[in-house]
């Protein structure tokens, strides 16, 4: 995945403007630089911008935002802020945790077939 990718997978995945990456930044990246690493124009961002653009994405700069930038592909799995946002966003809507816990010990195959009907919606 190339960093421009991953960045716009974020953002859609949060639902952040480039104004919100900006803000969460703390300054440390613009929506234009932003933008241009969007669009593929900047491919090599310096680590000081990759510290910042982690920053307002929200994501962990070490476990994910470096490894996307090096070219090195992410890992399969959870990291801790990725587990933490998803139980969060769990207990906090009545829908999620029923799911959740329906499918608390069904066995793989189950979940798995679930789990495409519901990547189809």
């Amino acid at each position: 995945m190339t960093l421009a990718a991953y960045v716009k997978q974020v953002m859609k995945e949060k639902k952040l403007s480039l104004a919100e990456v900006e803000r969460r930044s703390d300054g440390l990246i613009s929506d234009s630089y932003l933008t241009d690493i969007i669009n593929g124009k900047t491919k090599r961002p310096s680590l000081e911008t990759l510290k910042g653009l982690a920053k307002g994405l929200g994501v962990s700069y070490y476990d994910e935002l470096l490894r996307v930038a090096s070219g090195d592909p992410l890992k399969k799995g959870w990291t801790p802020e990725s587990l933490a946002e998803t139980i969060q966003k769990i207990v906090a809507s009545e829908g999620m945790t029923e799911v959740v816990q329906a499918a608390v010990g069904k066995d793989e195959l189950t979940l798995k077939r679930v789990a495409k009907q519901l990547q189809r919606r």
